[in-house]
């Protein structure tokens, strides 16, 4: 690697990271994430430690949503939501992947960033799904 392109490597990273820690990045994560950021101080472990348990908790939050908007929803739509569902699943997973590009530290930062944004805002919509129930698309208020 020439010296260049480490020294954007590493430029980058610092940048990254100086972001994250002023916890700008999240408004639909959970407050545990953000003191973990905060607390993170910039470093790139803790950043990533920092996103590793915010991945878990929003995967329940979004397992949790997704089933509560499968229960309002009648059994044709439900099979229709379960496509998207998967749909989405795959977009979320080849963008992040995507994403990592080189595997840099701060490209995994931003993959997971990336992760972490698409799920609060899914789940998200999932909650918008449930709390107008049964309606299909196009009637009265749209989603």
């Amino acid at each position: 690697m020439s010296l260049w392109r480490c020294v954007s490597a590493i430029a980058g990273l610092i940048i990254s990271a100086a972001a994250w820690s002023r916890g700008s990045e999240c408004n639909l994560c959970t407050k545990e994430y953000t003191r973990c950021l905060a607390d993170a101080n910039g470093m790139t472990y803790a950043i990533q430690s920092c996103q590793a348990e915010e991945e878990q908790r929003q995967e329940v939050r979004l397992n949790a949503a997704y089933k509560r908007a499968q229960r309002r929803i009648s059994s044709e739509r439900g099979r229709e939501m379960r496509e998207v569902q998967r749909l989405w699943l795959r977009y979320r997973e080849e963008n992040a992947r995507f994403r990592v590009g080189q595997g840099l530290s701060g490209d995994k930062i931003e993959a997971s960033r990336f992760w972490l944004l698409e799920t609060a805002m899914r789940v998200s919509e999932l909650d918008r799904i449930q709390e107008r129930g049964p309606r299909k698309f196009g009637q009265e208020d749209k989603w």
